[in-house]
């Protein structure tokens, strides 16, 4: 992506990186995984609505493409990876519960991973003084440790309900962070 100044009123000049791959594996008895990995590097100095911003999910719905735990802006970088793994294990284990194999429910698994960072010319640049001296970010970022939040749920009920269970397991120091959270999503699937 080129951003140019004065274009369709554009304040700044800057480029953006941005690879992404998607890959389906047919795993046999283990069902299908679906794996996407995708990096971002923004060489640039900018505001932080410009910057690599992920994108959090603070409602009970669940979003493929979403952080089910984060908080809508909480962490923005200016270079990342992301990984996203999901696993739909078709009946594996649910068929072989007796009158459950009736309700045809499927288990599925996620995992959602980033890491990054920013760079101290954007740290610098949207850090706001606070009314006692201190320097702070409207946002978060990435400071080496990756985020990560792992999940698994019950597809398939009454055919297009979903139901998963959630728990992220980095970054619960921050005061509004949920360490574990319940999403349902509505999908149709034939």
């Amino acid at each position: 992506t080129r951003g140019v100044k004065g274009l369709m009123g554009s304040d700044y000049d800057y480029n953006k990186f941005r690879l992404q791959v998607d890959k389906r594996i047919r795993m046999g008895l283990l069902g299908v995984a679906f794996i996407t990995v995708a990096g971002e590097y923004i060489p640039d100095k900018l505001p932080y609505p410009l910057l690599g911003v992920h994108l959090g999910n603070q409602s009970f719905l669940y979003s493929q493409f979403a952080y089910n735990l984060m908080n809508f802006g909480e962490f923005v970088s200016d270079r990342y990876v992301t990984i996203r793994y999901r696993q739909f294990l078709e009946g594996l284990f649910l068929n072989r519960i007796p009158l459950m194999n009736k309700l045809k429910w499927r288990l599925v698994a996620t995992t959602n991973i980033i890491y990054g960072g920013l760079s101290k010319e954007n740290q610098q640049l949207i850090a706001n003084q606070t009314p006692d001296g201190k320097t702070c970010l409207p946002t978060g970022y990435l400071t080496g440790t990756p985020y990560v939040e792992v999940g698994y749920g019950v597809e398939n009920i009454f055919h297009f309900f979903r139901v998963d269970f959630v728990h992220r397991l980095t970054y619960l120091n921050k005061p509004d962070a949920r360490a574990f959270g319940i999403v349902a999503t509505i999908q149709f699937k034939l």
